[in-house]
């Protein structure tokens, strides 16, 4: 199998930046959503033409980054076995959500196309 920690963690491409895993039920008195923070740091490049392709929305993206980790990173997913929302993506003070994940954990990696939704 190949090991694609040393191509994510490389210094020329690696940067630090924070998962923002978000989960939550409904009670009494709304919906309660509790956050946790995961620092992580690997490749973070600008979304190319190839991978746009790949997002139906590509035609209105606009400040899009291409996250890569060894992380397990989430789209939103509502099924039997595991619910939860996209997770959001804290890098150079700016907010990105996942809109396309790319999981090719067989080889210990996973490839997401973020857009960003706020600056902080």
């Amino acid at each position: 199998m190949i090991d694609v920690a040393d191509i994510i963690n490389d210094p020329d491409y690696a940067k630090d930046y924070t998962i923002l895993r978000s989960n939550g039920f409904f009670d009494e008195g709304g919906f309660t959503e509790t956050i946790t923070e995961i620092p992580d740091y690997s490749a973070v490049l600008p979304t190319n033409t190839k991978d746009l392709e790949q997002v139906p929305e590509a035609d209105r993206i606009s400040g899009s980054m291409t996250f890569y980790s060894s992380i397990p990173l989430f789209v939103t997913r509502n099924n039997d076995t595991d619910r939860g929302n996209s997770d959001k993506l804290r890098f150079k003070n700016e907010l990105y959500k996942i809109v396309k994940l790319l999981d090719y954990s067989d080889f210990g990696l996973y490839k997401a196309i973020a857009t960003r939704i706020s600056g902080n």
